[in-house]
Formats: C-alpha cells, structure tokens, sequence
C-alpha cells in the first residue's frame, strides 16, 4: 500500500525489463519505487498506493491486441477514478504507426518521410508517384523486422510479403555525411524534459547498433551529443505533443546543412538491452541513464 508506481509489462517482450533489472543492480532505491504485474496475470490492480501507472507495452495495442486494449483500458479508467494518470495511455500508442505518424510529424512542423500504404498487386508506377525512387518497403506497425530498399520492379516483385502483414512503402531519404557515414540520433522524452539517448554512426543506412563504427573518434562524437544541449528540443518536443505522447524516443538523421529529418517516434524504447557487451565501448551510454 505505499506509494509506488505500477508497471504493467507485456508478457511476450521480456526485454523491456532489462532496463529494470539495470536500475535495481544500480539504483535499488529506485528500483524499489516500481511495483511490476505482467500482462498474462490474472489479477492486476488497481493497486492500493500506487501514484503513477505505465502501461509499459509494445506499440500498437489496440490494432494487435484488441483484448489487451480493453482489459489496459479499463485499469486505466480504473486508476482515473481514483487520481491516479497513466504515462501513455494505450490509446495514443495507435499515433506511433508510421502511416499515421509520419504525416502527423510533418504537420507539426519536421521533414519526414513521404509513406504509401501497399499491397502486393500496388503498381511500381503508382508506388514510385507517390514516395519517389529509391523508396522502402517495411511493416507500417511496429518497429525493426524485415524491410528492403526497392530500385526497380524487379526488386519489388522479390518481396517476401509473407513477411509483411501491414505493407508500407517510405521514401528513401539520403542522410549520409562528407564522411561516407550515416548517423542516427536517438533522443528520448519523459513529458517537456528530454535527454540524449545515443547515437549510432554506421557505414549502413539502416544504422542500428550491430553496424557501429566504434574508433575513438566516433566515441568521442557520441560522448558529445549525450552531453550537450539538443537544439532540436523544441522542435521534437512540438512533434511529441502532437502525437499525444508522454513518453517516447525518437529517431532521427541531420542534412549536412543541419536540416533535420525524424524517421519515428518509439514509445517505451528499449532502455538497456540484457546482452549488452561491454567491450562495444558503449559506458558512454550507461553513464548517461
């Protein structure tokens, strides 16, 4: 019954709770502030005591578990009653789908890739009018999981669209550096205060961590760009409340000019993968968290 906050965690993705078992090896007063139920338990809360309450899940709910949706709902209203908010409530993680995020963002005032919902008979010619060329086919819900860059017919007729249960076409934007590197900032936000996450510098243009390049010089850059003010803030910050998201990180790429370009936004990223290597040089990180 004393003051906590509730984390009710989906059963399915026992990642997200690497961050926890981090904060409890490093923080355990904290860690001890936290009061964790699983989506598959029978019986959970409302609690007696708890503040706060995070439906810590992957997106979307409603579009891929409609009866977790109710059952997440109802707790929610549940806790309403009672005074007690919800940090991303289940309902707002349907805006993080690309085709609904991707124009939301570009309203509220960022470049971001032009998308195309597709099906495996859409014509090359009408998915070309609509993305240009070179563009890319991934799952529109969701995040990471098979994509491929399309350059001619013959590459989109050897999609696996098997692979694909929500097709989406997305512009390619070319973000690469003088250096021949693409860079892909992370920066995440807990309501108006943000903070730098990371940043992945990769000879790949799906830049994620497995593709680092780590010299110390690339290091230091990283080292940089946790440590210092974002000058994006405002301007993500505007492209968070427009998504009606509390909590999220987003990705994003810089021009050579600096212009900026978000690709998406993740609510309840992964904090700290459970098998992180430490020899990856990645210390800057986890003095950061």
């Amino acid at each position: 019954g004393r003051p906590h906050i509730h984390v009710l965690r989906e059963t399915e993705h026992e990642g997200y709770y690497a961050f926890f078992e981090w904060l409890r090896r490093t923080r355990p007063e904290t860690a001890a502030q936290f009061r964790h139920t699983a989506s598959s338990d029978s019986d959970v809360g409302p609690f007696e005591g708890a503040a706060l309450f995070i439906p810590w899940l992957q997106d979307p709910v409603r579009e891929r578990a409609p009866d977790l949706f109710d059952r997440v709902s109802a707790l929610e209203a549940a806790y309403a009653a009672r005074g007690v908010p919800t940090v991303n409530p289940v309902r707002v993680l349907s805006h993080a789908i690309k085709s609904r995020a991707l124009p939301t963002m570009r309203a509220a005032g960022v470049r971001t890739a032009r998308s195309v919902l597709v099906q495996p008979e859409t014509p090359f010619r009408a998915i070309v009018e609509a993305v240009g060329l070179p563009f890319i086919v991934r799952n529109d819900q969701g995040h990471g999981g098979y994509l491929r860059v399309v350059e001619t017919p013959a590459d989109l007729a050897a999609i696996d669209w098997r692979q694909l249960p929500h097709p989406l076409a997305v512009e390619f934007i070319d973000t690469r550096g003088a250096d021949g590197h693409f860079r892909k900032y992370r920066y995440l936000f807990a309501g108006d205060a943000g903070v730098a996450r990371h940043l992945i510098i990769a000879s790949s243009w799906n830049a994620h961590a497995q593709h680092r390049v780590r010299s110390e010089e690339h290091v230091a850059e990283e080292q940089a760009f946790v440590t210092s003010l974002n000058p994006y803030h405002d301007a993500l910050n505007r492209v968070r409340k427009a998504l009606e998201l509390d909590y999220v990180a987003f990705d994003y790429s810089l021009f050579p000019d600096g212009e900026l370009v978000v690709w998406e936004p993740n609510p309840y990223p992964v904090l700290w993968e459970s098998g992180t290597d430490p020899a990856q040089n990645l210390d800057v990180q986890e003095g950061h968290m």
